[in-house]
C-alpha cells in the first residue's frame, strides 16, 4: 500500500477538541502541497468553537468574526465534525489508533487555576471560568448560581479575562441587551446589585497581562466610573527602565494613570483598579460565606534574570466584599490515555509532538496544539502559529514514516462505530441549522444570537427543524421527455447527496366528455385511460430499475394520478405530501402522457410551497456537478434569503459563488432633458466599488459558511445580464429568488426571475419567500 498522504491512501486525521487550535490545525493540514488528507473532528459539547463561543465576552462580537474561517475550513468535503462525542468516553485513544494515521489533542485549558490561600473553599468565592462559562451559555455551567445580591465584588487578576467578567458585571442591562449574552444571564444580571467591583493585580500595572484595547474599553462604560490608587500606578525605576522602548506598555500605563487622574463622575456603578498587592486569607462569617478578604501589599524585585517579581511586605487591609471570582489563569485536564503534566496542566511535548512523561520520547501518531499544548497565553491568532509548529513535526513524521497503522483506515468505518455508540452525534451541518436557529431568533429581539444553552433543547430543536430527522422530499413531475430526464439527473443527484425520497409523478390529465356528444362520454373513453395508465406505469417501472441500486442513499417513490390540469395536480400533490423541493424540466414536447410545458413551470415556480429547480432541456445533458453557483444580488431580503439558501448548497458541493449585481439602465423620454441628447447614465468606478463592498457585506452578513466568492457588477436590464453572464462564466446553477423588492440600485422583477427560468441554459433554483426550505 502507498504511502499515507496519496489519492488511493489518504492520511487520515483526528483532531479531538473544536475550538481555534483544533480548526488552525485542519487549516494548515489541507494547505499542505501534494497531500490527501481526510480529517475528522471530535468535540465534547454538540457546538464548535471551543472559547470563541463559551469565553469570549459577549459584547466583543467583532472578535468572534473568525468563526466564518472556520466554517470555511468545515466546508472542504474532505472534513467530517462528531459533535456531541466524548473522547474517552464515546471514542478512546485504542479506537483512535485501529482508525488513524495520526491525532492531533486539541482540547485546550478547561479548568481554572487555584489561589492556594485560606477561605478558598468559602461559598462565595469563584473561578472566573465558572462566571465566563455561564453568562456565555456553556451547557455544563448553565445551573451555576452567583449571588448577584452583593453590592461589592472582588476579581484577582488583572488579564483580559478578570477584565471581561469586570465589565459584565458594570455593564448596564441596556448594553448587554445587543449582545448574544445567555438569556438567563440576561435575567440575573438585569437584578444585580452590584455596585463597587475590585481587580486586584499581585505586580504592578507595566506587568498587568490586560491589552491596551481591553482597559481602554473600561473607560467608555455608559454608568460605571473607572477608578485607580496614585501610588499604585507609579513606575518603580526597575519598571520604568524594562518598558522604556515599549510603546505598547507605555500606552497601558498612561491609560492606568488617566483613570488614577479623574474623579467620580456620579455613576452608579465604580471599577477600582488595584496594584501591587495580594489577598492572603478570604474571610467568611457563621454561614460560611464570603464577607471579606486579608490583603497584603507587595513590592517588585529584580531577580538574577532581570525579571521583575512581587513579594509580600508587612502592609496588610481588609476589603469588605460578598462575591469573589478568581482570573489567576486556566489549566487543561488530563485525558485518558494521554500523557499528561499535572503540574503545569499541558501536555508535555517537543514543538507539538507528544512524548513520555518520564521517558520524554515521542509517543508514536499523537501531537498537540493550543493551550493544552502550550499553557493559557496569547489571542486567539497566537493559536495559528502553534498550530503550524505542531503540522510541521506531523509531516516530518509522515515523510519518514512515523505514523499509526491502523487496521480500519475506511471513513465508514469510524463513522458507523461513532453512530452505534452516539446515536445524537452532530455534524457540522446539524451545527449550522442551530446556529440559524440561534441567529432568527436572536434578530427578532433586536440581538445577535439566542443562544441555546441545554443539550436536551439543542436536540429538540433539530428535531422540531427536520421532524425527527425524516428524509427531505423531492417531487419529480415527468411526462417521459427529454427534459424531464434531464430534470430527473439533476434530482437524483440531489438526492444522493441530502438522502432525500424522490417522488416521480406522472400526472394524466384526460378528459372522457364526448366532443361530438355535449354531455356524453366517449365509449371507449375506459380503454384509453387504461392504455394511458399502463404505458404511464411501465415507463415508470424503467425509471426505477435504472436508477435503483443496492447501496444507493435514496429512496424512489413512483406515483400516478389523474388531474383536471398538470399544474393543478403538481400543486395539490406537492402540498398534501409536504414536498420540499420540486425539480423539474421546461420546453418539453407533448408526447404520450401530458407534457410539463414551461408555462406551466411559471405556474409552478410562482405557485409552489417550496423551492423549485427547474432544468431547460438541451442537446446534450449537463453534468449534475455543481461548482460555480450563480446568485443575482438585489440587495432586498429576497436576494438575501437566495444567498443564504446558494451559501449552503455551495458548502455542501464545495462549489464557488458568484454573485452579480445588475445596475439597471434607465430610459427616459427626450423631453425630459433641455438638450436632445439626454446625459448617459454615469456607470463609474466608484458605483461599482460600493455595490461590491454591499455583496461583500451581505455575504458575510447572512447565516451559513462563507464560501469562495467572485463579486461582479454590471450595467443593463437584469434578466438580459443574468443570462449572459450565466453563459459567459459557465454557471452550473442559478439561485433567484422570486418576488424581489426595489433596494437603492436595481430591481428583480417577477419578469426577471421567469425569463431567467425559462431561458437559462443551468439548472435555475428558485428561492420563495414563502413556504418551505429545502436547504
Amino acid at each position: 500500500m502507498p504511502r499515507p498522504g496519496t489519492k488511493d491512501n489518504p492520511l487520515r486525521v483526528a483532531i479531538i477538541g473544536a475550538g481555534p487550535a483544533g480548526f488552525f490545525t485542519a487549516e494548515h493540514l489541507f494547505k499542505q502541497p501534494d497531500l490527501n488528507v481526510e480529517i475528522d473532528m471530535f468535540e465534547r459539547l454538540p457546538t464548535p468553537y471551543g472559547l470563541v463561543r463559551a469565553g469570549v465576552a459577549p459584547d466583543h462580537q467583532k472578535i468572534k468574526s473568525i468563526t466564518k474561517n472556520f466554517d470555511r475550513i468545515a466546508g472542504n468535503p474532505n472534513f467530517r465534525y462528531y459533535g456531541y462525542v466524548e473522547f474517552g468516553k464515546d471514542i478512546s485513544m485504542a479506537d483512535i489508533r485501529q482508525h488513524y494515521h495520526q491525532v492531533v489533542i486539541a482540547t485546550g485549558a478547561q479548568t481554572d487555576r487555584q489561589l492556594r490561600i485560606p477561605g478558598e473553599e468559602l461559598e462565595g468565592c469563584h473561578g472566573a471560568t465558572e462566571f465566563v462559562a455561564w453568562y456565555n451559555g456553556h451547557p455544563d455551567y448553565r445551573e451555576c448560581r452567583f449571588d448577584l445580591s452583593q453590592e461589592r465584588v472582588a476579581i484577582i487578576g488583572v488579564g483580559n479575562v478578570a477584565l471581561d467578567v469586570a465589565r459584565i458585571l458594570c455593564r448596564t442591562p441596556e448594553e448587554l441587551e445587543v449582545t448574544d449574552i445567555a438569556d438567563y444571564a440576561l435575567d440575573a444580571l438585569r437584578q444585580s446589585h452590584v455596585r463597587e467591583v475590585y481587580l486586584l493585580g499581585r505586580r504592578g500595572v507595566a506587568q498587568a497581562a490586560f491589552t491596551n484595547a481591553e482597559i481602554k474599553e473600561m473607560g467608555e462604560l455608559s454608568d460605571c466610573d473607572v477608578l485607580a490608587r496614585t501610588d499604585e500606578v507609579e513606575l518603580d525605576p526597575a519598571s520604568a527602565a524594562a518598558i522604556a522602548d515599549d510603546k505598547k506598555a507605555l500606552r497601558k500605563v498612561e491609560i492606568v494613570q488617566g483613570y488614577a487622574q479623574q474623579s467620580p463622575r456620579g455613576k452608579s456603578r465604580r471599577l477600582f483598579l488595584r496594584f501591587l498587592i495580594s489577598p492572603v486569607e478570604i474571610l467568611g462569617d457563621e454561614q460560611g460565606r464570603v464577607c471579606g478578604m486579608q490583603l497584603v501589599r507587595n513590592e517588585l524585585y529584580q531577580t538574577k534574570s532581570g525579571t521583575l517579581h512581587a513579594r509580600p511586605t508587612d502592609l496588610f487591609e481588609d476589603l469588605d466584599v460578598g462575591l469573589i471570582f478568581r482570573s489567576v489563569g486556566y489549566r487543561g485536564v488530563p485525558l485518558p490515555g494521554v500523557e499528561f503534566n499535572n503540574s503545569w496542566g499541558t501536555i508535555p511535548h517537543q514543538n507539538g509532538r507528544v512524548i513520555g512523561m518520564y521517558t520524554h520520547q515521542p509517543v508514536l501518531g499523537v501531537y498537540t496544539t493550543g493551550w493544552i499544548k502550550r499553557g493559557p497565553s496569547g489571542v486567539i491568532g497566537t493559536n495559528k502559529g502553534d498550530a503550524k509548529e505542531t503540522v510541521e513535526q506531523m509531516m516530518q513524521d509522515l515523510q519518514s514514516g512515523m505514523v499509526l497503522q491502523p487496521e480500519k483506515p475506511d471513513r465508514d468505518a469510524v463513522e458507523a462505530l461513532i453512530r452505534e455508540r452516539q446515536p445524537n452525534v452532530f455534524t457540522y451541518t446539524d451545527w449550522l441549522r442551530l446556529n440559524e436557529i440561534e441567529v432568527v431568533n436572536g434578530q427578532k429581539l433586536g440581538r445577535p444570537r439566542l443562544k441555546l444553552t441545554t443539550i436536551p433543547t439543542m436536540l429538540s430543536a433539530l428535531e422540531r427543524e427536520h421532524v425527527s430527522g425524516a428524509r427531505k422530499k423531492i417531487l419529480l413531475p415527468t411526462d417521459f421527455s427529454r427534459s424531464a430526464e434531464q430534470a430527473l439527473i439533476h434530482a437524483v443527484h440531489l438526492a444522493k447527496r441530502y438522502e432525500a425520497e424522490i417522488h416521480l409523478l406522472n400526472v394524466i390529465v384526460f378528459h372522457d366528455d364526448d366532443p361530438f356528444h355535449p354531455g356524453q362520454h366517449m365509449e371507449n373513453s375506459s380503454d384509453i385511460l387504461n392504455k394511458l395508465k399502463q404505458l404511464g406505469a411501465e415507463k415508470l417501472d424503467e425509471i426505477s430499475t435504472a436508477y435503483t441500486a443496492p447501496d444507493q442513499r435514496y429512496e424512489l417513490k413512483k406515483v400516478q394520478q389523474r388531474g383536471d390540469s398538470v399544474d393543478g395536480t403538481i400543486l395539490k400533490y406537492a402540498e398534501e405530501e409536504d414536498i420540499d423541493l420540486i425539480v423539474m424540466g421546461t420546453h418539453g414536447r407533448r408526447g404520450i402522457n401530458q407534457l410539463v410545458i414551461g408555462s406551466i413551470a411559471d405556474k409552478i415556480v410562482r405557485l409552489a410551497p417550496c423551492p423549485v429547480m427547474t432544468v431547460l432541456e438541451q442537446k446534450t445533458i449537463a453534468h449534475e456537478t455543481i461548482r460555480q453557483i450563480l446568485v443575482p444580488i438585489d440587495f432586498s431580503n429576497y436576494s438575501r434569503l437566495a444567498l443564504t439558501h446558494a451559501k449552503k448548497i455551495a458548502a455542501d458541493y464545495n462549489a464557488r459563488l458568484q454573485l452579480l449585481h445588475v445596475v439597471q439602465e434607465v430610459i427616459r423620454p427626450t423631453f425630459y432633458y433641455a438638450s436632445d441628447h439626454p446625459p448617459a447614465l454615469q456607470f463609474t468606478p466608484q458605483l461599482a466599488e460600493r455595490a461590491t463592498q454591499a455583496m461583500q457585506d451581505m455575504l458575510e452578513g447572512t447565516v451559513g459558511i462563507n464560501p469562495e466568492a467572485e463579486f461582479f457588477v454590471t450595467e443593463g436590464h437584469p434578466r438580459t445580464e443574468i443570462l449572459d453572464f450565466a453563459d459567459r462564466h459557465h454557471s452550473d446553477l442559478i439561485v433567484i429568488a422570486t418576488h424581489g423588492l426595489s433596494g437603492f440600485e436595481n430591481l428583480l422583477l417577477g419578469s426577471t426571475t421567469g425569463m431567467v427560468v425559462r431561458r437559462a441554459k443551468c439548472p435555475v433554483f428558485t428561492v420563495k419567500a414563502f413556504g418551505k426550505h429545502f436547504i
